[in-house]
Formats: C-alpha cells, sequence, structure tokens
C-alpha cells in the first residue's frame, strides 16, 4: 500500500523482484557447499524405504576393453571461447565454486572438468609469474 492507504502494483514487483534476488543467492549459497545439507538419510521413514535396495543395479558399469582393462578417455583441449567463458565463471563465482562455473558460465564442460582446468591454469600462472 502506498501512504494514501491505497494499492501500488509497484511495491509488490519490488518485493518479488527482491525476494528472487534473495532466492538466487540462497541457490548460489547451497551449490558452493556453504549451507549444510539436512540429515534426511537420518530420518526413519528413509531408512526404512532405502533397506534392502539393491542400488547396485542401478550403477553405472565401467565400459569393458578387449583386454579387460578400462581404457582412460583421452581429454578434449579446451577452446578459446571456453576458457575466456571459464575466466568469467572464476571472476562472478571465485575459486572453488566449480559447480556453478560449469552450470552458468562453460555449460559444455562439468564441474570435474571445470575443476581440473583450473588446477591446471594455477600451476601455469604459478610457473610463469
Amino acid at each position: 500500500m502506498d501512504k494514501s492507504g491505497g494499492y501500488d502494483p509497484r511495491e509488490d514487483s519490488f518485493d518479488v523482484i527482491k525476494q528472487y534476488r534473495e532466492l538466487e543467492e540462497d541457490v548460489c549459497n547451497i551449490e558452493a557447499g556453504k549451507v549444510a545439507i539436512p540429515g534426511y538419510l537420518s530420518s526413519p521413514f528413509t531408512l526404512d524405504w532405502i533397506e534392502n535396495r539393491n542400488f547396485d543395479a542401478y550403477r553405472k558399469k565401467p565400459l569393458a576393453t578387449k583386454n579387460g582393462d578400462q581404457e582412460r578417455k583421452k581429454g578434449v583441449p579446451w577452446t578459446e571461447d571456453e576458457h575466456r567463458r571459464f575466466l568469467l565463471g572464476l571472476l562472478k563465482h571465485g575459486k572453488g565454486d566449480w559447480r556453478n562455473i560449469s552450470r552458468n558460465f562453460v555449460v559444455s564442460k562439468t564441474p570435474t572438468q571445470v575443476a581440473s582446468h583450473a588446477q591446471k591454469f594455477y600451476k601455469a600462472a604459478t610457473f610463469w609469474s
């Protein structure tokens, strides 16, 4: 409501924008691991539900090779554009928030790949300084 007691729709839109920004910040904190995840697995209901289940059937199986040994995948080199987006993500989310950098900037790479790239990037930066 505005000062005259009438309805002001702008106040609602400001509230929505404020709540959205707070929600965005909360999600970033959760994804960055800054917020503890509740202990759902300690719930008696959850324990009863997962008890005596065979989850091994749902796990990914390694691909078999001719000699039976698992072959390591070769890395695909990062493009100049991916590296540029990595640097932008680093500026926005900071060192260590690989999930958000992967999700919001270098969508073609997994968080693990982003972390590996960062490790090599920092090693090279140290070498050249």
